[in-house]
C-alpha cells in the first residue's frame, strides 16, 4: 500500500510479471554514438534527467551542515506485506495499521503459484468522519512568521461546531488562533493559525479539531533551521606531569547549536583528528570525495575510531570500508573508467587513477576487490596512459603528464608494469626541461616510485633528486593538485625510498603547521596529508604511560590512560576543565568546536568568484518588491556567476526561503521543464530547502534559472546563495541575503 500522490510524482506503474517476462526484448548489442562529444549539452541533458543524491549514506555528516533533519518532515504511507497466502478461492485477509494519514492509497498485489502469476491494483480511500488537511511549510528559519491553513472537512451527517487548537514545543510560538466554526454536513471550511519560529531545533506541532465527541489530530515535526551558517574552530593542547593545566571551552555560539568535542591521546598525531573530522563531515558525494572519506579508516583507523566513535556504534571499520568500496564500484562505466558522479556519461581519468590507487591499498590491507571490476579499470588506465603521453598541445603538458605519471606509478604496482610508458614520460619530461616548460614536482616523484617498483633504483634516485621550477598554485580540475598536496606526496615518497632522509622531520612539521590554518585546503589536500602523516606516525609509539584525570566544577569527568586515549563528547559551553597527569611523558588534546555564532550575522563576500541571486516573475522580469509576492504564483530564481578564469569543480548552494518550494522539472506533471536550468551544470540536486549545482565554470559569466512556487503566506528570511570551489576553498562567494513576504 503506497500513497498515490507519491506514485504520481514519478508516474509509477504497478509491477506486472507478465509484461516483464513477455515484453519485447532489445537486440543483444548496444548502440553507441559520438554526439555527446559534438554537443556537450546533450550529455548534460542525459545526466540531469536522472538524479543521484550526493553524500548518500552519510547522514550524520550531512546533519552537521544542516543540523535539523528535513527528511523526517514529510510523512507518507508505504506499507508492505510479504508472503500472503490465499485460500482455495484466491482470497486473503490482510490487516495493516495505517499511519497518521488521510488520502488515497494504491493497493498493489503481485502473486505467483507454480506456473501462474498475476498482478492487481485498487485505490483505497483513507478518511474519517472528522478530519482536516494542514498545509505547513517543509521547514522554517529562525525568525520566520507564517500562516498555517487548516482545511476542516465535515463528513458527519449533521451540521457541527468545530473547535481547532494548535500546540507547539518551545521552538515555535503561536501568534494567532481561529475561533470555532460551524460546518454543514459534507462541506469544508479553511481556518488559519499564525506561528513564529523562535529557536533552532525540531519543533513538535500538534493540531487537533473536535466536534462533540468526535476528534481528529495530526502531529508534525517541523524543522527550524538557523538563519546564518555554522562556524568551526579548533585548538591543540599539550600537558606535562606536575603542572596544573586547564581547558576553557568556548561559549561564543548559540547554546543549542554548539558542539564541542575534545580528544585526548599520548601522541601529537592526535591533532590529525581535526582534519579527519573535516574529511568525514564533507557533505557531497562525488567519487573523489567518497574515496577521500574512506582514507582515514584505511590509514589511521585507531585515531579515526577514537575521534568519531559514533561511526562505530553499528559498524566496525571493516564494514565501513567494504560499504564504501561497494559504493565506489557503482561509479564505473562501460569503458572501465570511473565517473565523477553516478550516471554520468564520460569517465574522469584522474579520478579513475585515484580509485585504482585506493583499491590497491585496500587490497593490500586485506579487503577483497572484485577481480572483473578491478581488471576492467586497470585496462582503462593502460589504454589512456598512452593518450596522455601523446598529446601535442604543450600548454596542457604539465597537467597531462601529472595524470600520466600518477597512472604509471599505480600501474607499476600491478604484475604488468608499463615500462614503455614510464620511459616515454621521462623522455617527455626531459624534452620539456630543455624547452624550459615546467611540470609539477609530483611528476618526478611518481616516476621515481614507478622506477623503484620496477627495480630500477638508479633512475629512481636520480628523479628523486630533481625538481622543477613549476610554481604550484591550486589546480581545481583535471590533475587536481596544490602546494600542500605536492609536499604530502614528497613526504610519502621519502618515507618509502629514503626513510632516513633528514628532510622528513622538517617536512612532517611543515605539513602539521598547515593543519592549524582553518579552511585553507580542500578535502583532497587533507587526504594526501593524512596518508603522508599516517605513514610518518607509524614510526613512533606512544611514549606516555601517564594516567589522566579530567575534572570540572561538579567533579571527575573522566579518568583514562594515555595509551587508550579518550573523547569527551558535547562538552557544555563555558566549562572549565582541569587536566591532571600521573606518570611519565606528555599527553595531547585536540578541541573541535562548531556552532552558530551568537552575533547571527552573515558576511557577504567575494573571493575569486562572484555569485548573485535575483527573483524574477514567470515572464522573466525582475521582481523589485520582494514584500508583495503572491501565494500560488511561480517565480524564477536566477543565479549569475562571474569568474576571471576557468574554474573546475564549483558547487553553488542556494538555500530557499521557507515560503517557497522548488518546482522539480523531473517530476511527472511539473509546471516547468528541465531546459530552464542552463547548460553549465554537470550535476544537480533539488532538496526540500536548497538547490545544489556542481559545475565546471568557464571564464566570464554563467547563469542558471530554476523555478519556485510561493506556497506559504508569511514573512521569511532569504539566506544568501553560496559558491565555492571544492578543491580550492580560497575561491568562494556569499551574497543575496534578505527577506521576502508572501501574501494571499
Amino acid at each position: 500500500l503506497v500513497d498515490e500522490g507519491v506514485l504520481k510524482l514519478s508516474d509509477y506503474k504497478t509491477p506486472s510479471p507478465f509484461e516483464y517476462f513477455y515484453c519485447d526484448r532489445s537486440l543483444g548489442v548496444r548502440e553507441f554514438d559520438m554526439y555527446s562529444n559534438l554537443s556537450p549539452v546533450l550529455s548534460t541533458w542525459e545526466l540531469v534527467k536522472k538524479l543521484s543524491p550526493g553524500g548518500d549514506g552519510y547522514d550524520e555528516p550531512l546533519a552537521s551542515r544542516m543540523p535539523i533533519s528535513l527528511s523526517r518532515r514529510v510523512k507518507t504511507a508505504v506499507l508492505l506485506e510479504r508472503n500472503v497466502c490465499t485460500d482455495e478461492n484466491g482470497h486473503a485477509i490482510v490487516k495493516v495499521k495505517i499511519p497518521e494519514y488521510i488520502g488515497e492509497l494504491r493497493v498493489m498485489a503481485v502473486c505467483g503459484n507454480n506456473n501462474y502469476f498475476g498482478t492487481a491494483e485498487k485505490g483505497l480511500l483513507v478518511k474519517s468522519p472528522v478530519m482536516f488537511r494542514s498545509m505547513l511549510p517543509r521547514f522554517l528559519s529562525k525568525g520566520d512568521e507564517c500562516m498555517i491553513p487548516v482545511n476542516i472537512f465535515n463528513r458527519t451527517e449533521n451540521k457541527e461546531l468545530f473547535s481547532t487548537v494548535l500546540t507547539t514545543s518551545k521552538e515555535v510560538s503561536v501568534l494567532e488562533t481561529p475561533e470555532p466554526v460551524s460546518i454543514e454536513s459534507g462541506k469544508e471550511v479553511m481556518v488559519y493559525f499564525k506561528i513564529r519560529a523562535e529557536e533552532i531545533g525540531s519543533a513538535s506541532i500538534e493540531i487537533k479539531t473536535t466536534a462533540k465527541d468526535l476528534s481528529y489530530k495530526e502531529t508534525i515535526d517541523l524543522p527550524v533551521t538557523p538563519n546564518c551558517g555554522y562556524q568551526k574552530k579548533s585548538e591543540m593542547f599539550k600537558f606535562k606531569p606536575g603542572l596544573e593545566t586547564y581547558i576553557n571551552v568556548p561559549s561564543d555560539y548559540l547554546e543549542k547549536s554548539q558542539k564541542t568535542n575534545i580528544v585526548f591521546g599520548g601522541s601529537p598525531i592526535i591533532e590529525l583528528s581535526g582534519i579527519i573530522q573535516t574529511v568525514l563531515n564533507y557533505p557531497y558525494g562525488c567519487l573523489e570525495q567518497t574515496i577521500t572519506k574512506l582514507i582515514p579508516f584505511l590509514y589511521l583507523p585507531d585515531i579515526t575510531k577514537l575521534t568519531n566513535p559514533e561511526w562505530f556504534e553499528e559498524k566496525e571499520i571493516k564494514q565501513i570500508v567494504e560499504d564504501g568500496l561497494n559504493r565506489i564500484y557503482a561509479y564505473q562505466n562501460y569503458s572501465g573508467g570511473m565517473n565523477t558522479w553516478i550516471n554520468e556519461v564520460n569517465p574522469n581519468p584522474y579520478v579513475s587513477v585515484y580509485a585504482a590507487d585506493f583499491m590497491m591499498e585496500a587490497k593490500k590491507a586485506g579487503y577483497e576487490i572484485p577481480v572483473n571490476l578491478y581488471e576492467h579499470l586497470i585496462n582503462y588506465l593502460e589504454t589512456y596512459i598512452s593518450s596522455w603521453i601523446s598529446q601535442t598541445n604543450e600548454d596542457e603538458y604539465p597537467l597531462l603528464l601529472g595524470e600520466a605519471a600518477y597512472a604509471a606509478y599505480v600501474l607499476s604496482k600491478t604484475d604488468n608494469p608499463p615500462f614503455s610508458a614510464i620511459y616515454s614520460i621521462q623522455e617527455k619530461v626531459q624534452s620539456l626541461k630543455t624547452k624550459k616548460i615546467s611540470i609539477p614536482d609530483s611528476v618526478y616523484l611518481h616516476l621515481a616510485l614507478a622506477y623503484w617498483l620496477t627495480g630500477d633504483e638508479n633512475n629512481s634516485r636520480k628523479l628523486l633528486g630533481e625538481n622543477s621550477t613549476f610554481q604550484v598554485g591550486t589546480i581545481e580540475s583535471g590533475y587536481i593538485t596544490s602546494k600542500v598536496k605536492e609536499n604530502a606526496i614528497l613526504l610519502s615518497v621519502l618515507l618509502t625510498l629514503q626513510p632516513d632522509s633528514p628532510k622528513i622531520p622538517a617536512l612532517a612539521e611543515s605539513l602539521k603547521e598547515t593543519l592549524k590554518v582553518e579552511m585553507n585546503y580542500s578535502t583532497h589536500d587533507y587526504a594526501y596529508v593524512l596518508m603522508a602523516l599516517g605513514k610518518y606516525a607509524r614510526q613512533f609509539k606512544t611514549a606516555s604511560n601517564s594516567k589522566i584525570k579530567v575534572t570540572d566544577e561538579s567533579g571527575v569527568v573522566a579518568e583514562f590512560e594515555a595509551k587508550d586515549g579518550y573523547k569527551l563528547k558535547l562538552v557544555k559551553p563555558g566549562t572549565k576543565l582541569k587536566v591532571e597527569l600521573n606518570g611519565e611523558g606528555e599527553i595531547f588534546a585536540f578541541m573541535f568546536t562548531e556552532g552558530i555564532p551568537k552575533s547571527g550575522t552573515i558576511e557577504e563576500k567575494d573571493s575569486g568568484i562572484s555569485v548573485r541571486k535575483s527573483i524574477l516573475d514567470n515572464k522573466g522580469n525582475t521582481v523589485s518588491d520582494l514584500t508583495n509576492l503572491k501565494q500560488g504564483e511561480l517565480y524564477r530564481v536566477k543565479i549569475k556567476v562571474n569568474t576571471s578564469r576557468n574554474i573546475g569543480n564549483v558547487v553553488i548552494c542556494d538555500l530557499i526561503p521557507a515560503g517557497f518550494e522548488i518546482e522539480n522539472p523531473f517530476f511527472k506533471g511539473s509546471a516547468v521543464s528541465a531546459n530552464t536550468l542552463g547548460n553549465y551544470n554537470t550535476h544537480i540536486e533539488m532538496l526540500d530547502d536548497r538547490l545544489l549545482l556542481f559545475s565546471e565554470l568557464p571564464q566570464g559569466e554563467s547563469d542558471w534559472t530554476y523555478v519556485v512556487r510561493a506556497v506559504t503566506q508569511g514573512e521569511f528570511n532569504m539566506l544568501p546563495a553560496e559558491g565555492s570551489c571544492m578543491y580550492n576553498p580560497g575561491l568562494y562567494s556569499i551574497n543575496g541575503k534578505g527577506k521576502i513576504t508572501v501574501k494571499k
